[in-house]
C-alpha cells in the first residue's frame, strides 16, 4: 500500500472527531463507493459540489478517513502474509514495537494484552522473504521468542463499523473476495494506483501506465464485478471514537466446517477482518467496537454463539503504531510491492510511496 510516514508512538488515545450531519452523510456515501462523483453526492445530499469537496478534504486532513482500494493482497504481488507475536522483555516493549514498525514489510504494530505483548501483521513477496523477515525480527534486542501464523487466505475484509447489531446484509458496501485467477501485471498496477489515490481518474492512471483510459475503465469494472477490489472511504476507528479493539484467535471444534464458521463470523458487524491461518489457531480476526463493554458483548453474544467454535483467545489493543492512521485499517493490508512514483494528490499530502 502507499503508507504515511511512521508517526511517533502515541502518548494517549486520538481525540474523537465529532462529525457534523453533513460530514457523516458524505462519509457514508463514500463508504458505499469511494469513486462516486462529488456532483452525485452533492445532489443526493442537497448541497453544493464545492461543499462536498471541502468536507472530504477537511476530513482527510484530520485523518478521519482515506479513500483507497481494498483488495486481496495477492493482487499486489504479496503472496506471503502472516501475523507475528513477540515475547518481549517488559522494559523493551515500547522500543521493540517502534523498531518493528520501521520494517517495510510490516503493515502495523500492536501492543496488546497477553504473554506476547507485541504483535504485527506482515506482507511479503514470498515465503523466503517472510522467513528472512522473521529472522530479522528475532534478532531485535529484547525479543525472547516469536510465534508466526502464516495466512492461508484472507476470508473477510470489512471496513464499515457499527456499534449495534445491525445485520450485515442490511448495510451498504461489503468486503472483497480472494484474488481471482488469471491476474496480469496491469491488474496489479491498476490496484496499486487506486490504493495510492482511490479517486484518481482512469485517464490519469492510463497515462501513467501507458494504456488507454478505456482499457483501465474496463479492467476496473471487471475486477469490481468479481468483488476482487473495492474503492471506499476507509475510516480511522480511533478518530471515530472506537476504543474497544482486539485481535482474536479462534480454535474450531473437531469436525467443524471452517467455511461455514467463517461465513457466520463474517455476519458479525464488528468483525473487520478474518483470515485462516497455520498454527495453534484455525482462524484469526479483528474486532472494532465502541468500548470494552461493547467488545465484551460482541465476544459473548455474537462471536461466542457461532457454532463450531471451541475457544476464543482475545488480545486487547493497548496501543497501535501504524504507517498510516487510516490505511492501517484497510489499505495497509493491500499495499503494492512496487509502483511507478507520481506526484502526491493535494488531498492526501502525507501519502508517500513505500517502495
Amino acid at each position: 500500500m502507499s503508507g504515511l510516514p511512521s508517526p511517533a508512538p502515541p502518548t494517549g488515545p486520538m481525540p474523537e472527531v465529532r462529525l457534523t450531519a453533513l460530514e457523516a452523510a458524505v462519509f457514508r456515501a463514500l463508504q458505499e463507493d469511494g469513486r462516486t462523483p462529488f456532483t452525485a453526492v452533492a445532489e443526493r445530499l442537497g448541497v453544493t459540489e464545492a461543499s462536498v469537496r471541502r468536507t472530504v478534504r477537511r476530513l482527510m486532513a484530520r485523518d478521519v478517513f482515506t479513500i483507497t482500494a481494498v483488495a486481496d493482497p495477492r493482487l499486489l504481488g504479496l503472496e506471503s502474509m502472516a501475523w507475528l507475536t513477540l515475547w518481549v522483555r517488559p522494559a523493551d516493549i515500547d522500543a521493540t514495537a517502534a523498531a518493528l514498525a520501521d520494517f517495510e514489510e510490516v503493515d502495523y504494530v500492536v501492543v496488546a494484552t497477553g504473554a506476547a505483548p507485541v504483535m504485527a501483521e506482515v506482507a511479503c513477496r514470498d515465503t523466503d522473504a517472510c522467513l528472512s523477515l522473521v529472522q530479522r525480527v528475532r534478532a531485535l534486542p529484547g525479543v525472547r521468542r516469536t510465534e508466526t501464523f502464516p495466512y492461508f487466505a484472507v476470508l473477510h475484509q470489512q471496513f464499515q463499523w457499527t456499534t449495534d447489531d445491525e445485520p450485515r446484509a442490511a448495510r451498504a458496501g461489503g468486503g472483497v473476495r480472494s484474488a481471482p485467477a488469471g491476474l496480469d501485471p496491469l491488474d496489479r498496477m491498476l490496484v496499486a494506483e487506486l490504493e495510492h489515490d482511490g479517486r484518481a481518474s482512469f485517464r490519469e492512471i492510463g497515462e501513467r501506465l501507458g494504456v488507454s483510459e478505456r482499457a483501465i475503465s474496463a479492467r476496473f469494472a471487471e475486477l469490481s464485478e468479481r468483488d476482487a477490489v473495492r474503492v471506499i472511504a476507509v475510516g480511522n476507528p480511533h478518530a471515530l471514537g472506537f476504543r474497544g479493539l482486539a485481535w482474536i484467535g479462534l480454535t474450531l471444534e473437531d469436525g467443524a466446517n471452517l467455511d461455514e464458521v467463517a461465513a457466520a463470523l463474517a455476519r458479525v458487524p464488528q468483525l473487520s477482518y478474518l483470515v485462516s491461518v497455520s498454527g495453534r489457531f484455525d482462524l484469526m480476526g479483528e474486532l472494532v467496537c465502541r468500548d470494552r463493554d461493547h467488545l465484551l458483548a460482541t465476544l459473548s453474544e455474537r462471536v461466542g454463539r457461532v457454532g463450531g467454535i471451541e475457544s476464543v483467545e482475545t488480545f486487547y489493543y493497548l496501543r497501535l503504531m501504524y504507517r498510516t492512521s487510516c490505511g492501517a485499517w484497510g489499505a495497509a493490508r493491500a499495499r503494492p510491492v512496487a509502483a511507478a512514483p507520481h506526484p502526491t494528490p493535494p488531498e492526501v499530502s502525507r501519502v508517500r510511496r513505500m517502495r
